[in-house]
């Protein structure tokens, strides 16, 4: 049975959440949380934007970088600030739907990092 995928993402609405979202995962700290005010992501991405799956591959985009800015992502952070190719393939690569079940769920992370390098070489 193959895994449900969460949608792509336009990248720009990708970045302007992550934007919006970053100076309060500043002030929070790496494990702060925060809450936004409702109708304000969808006040920074475009007309008819998927807010759910922006919003899930925005936090996991997150977590990717608040991992002590890995190594692997090293060449696509600058200034501590990733560049719109890391954007542009978090916001399409292949990844499950949010489960609350519980049950394990696989991330193709040596997939991930071949989709950036492979966007570089284009």
């Amino acid at each position: 049975m193959e895994t449900e995928a969460t949608p792509a993402v336009n990248p720009d609405d990708l970045k302007a959440v992550f934007d919006l979202f970053r100076p309060l995962r500043l002030q929070c700290g790496k494990h702060g949380a925060f809450t936004s005010i409702p109708g304000e992501v969808e006040a920074v991405c475009t007309p008819d934007a998927n807010v759910e799956a922006i919003s899930y591959r925005e936090t996991f985009l997150n977590l990717l970088l608040t991992m002590g800015e890995p190594p692997f992502l090293a060449p696509w952070i600058h200034e501590g600030y990733p560049d719109m190719k890391l954007f542009q393939v978090a916001a399409a690569f292949p990844m499950p739907v949010r489960d609350y079940s519980g049950k394990p769920q696989s991330f193709d992370l040596p997939g991930f990092v071949r989709q950036l390098e492979q966007t570089d070489a284009a």
